[in-house]
């Protein structure tokens, strides 16, 4: 039986309740990312972060907006976002590779800020290109 749009708003309401997102709730919705900002969630296109850098328990998602803080660990924001332009090139950082200016075996540039490539993720950084 199809749901009516006032029952399908009741099942909305009701899994919200249930839910109650907290500061470490990230929604995806295609090429989005929903973030909690204060007393709601920005919208933030996959393509407009630059870089990921975790700090502890935390995380600062650099993007062309500006600097979004969440309360989880890097290795969650992985499994939460999976997205083949998002790359781990050392233990604390990620970064977009479609905003990647240039790179040489061992840095990565975007704009004027330098990336280091760590051993251990140079072969994800290298197969997230196309060799011709």
């Amino acid at each position: 039986m199809p749901m009516t749009p006032k029952k399908n708003c009741l099942t909305a309401r009701k899994l919200y309740e249930h839910f109650r997102p907290s500061i470490d709730t990230i929604f995806l919705r295609g090429n989005a990312l929903f973030v909690k900002t204060k007393n709601r969630f920005q919208k933030q296109f996959i393509s407009e972060i630059l870089w990921i850098q975790a700090d502890n328990i935390y995380i600062d998602m650099h993007t062309i907006d500006g600097v979004y803080t969440l309360s989880m660990s890097i290795a969650r924001f992985e499994e939460q976002v999976s997205s083949s332009d998002l790359v781990r090139i050392n233990r604390s950082q990620l970064v977009n590779v479609a905003r990647i200016d240039s790179f040489e075996p061992h840095r990565a540039f975007i704009g004027e800020m330098e990336f280091k490539i760590t051993d251990k993720f140079k072969p994800s950084f290298y197969s997230s290109f196309q060799l011709l």
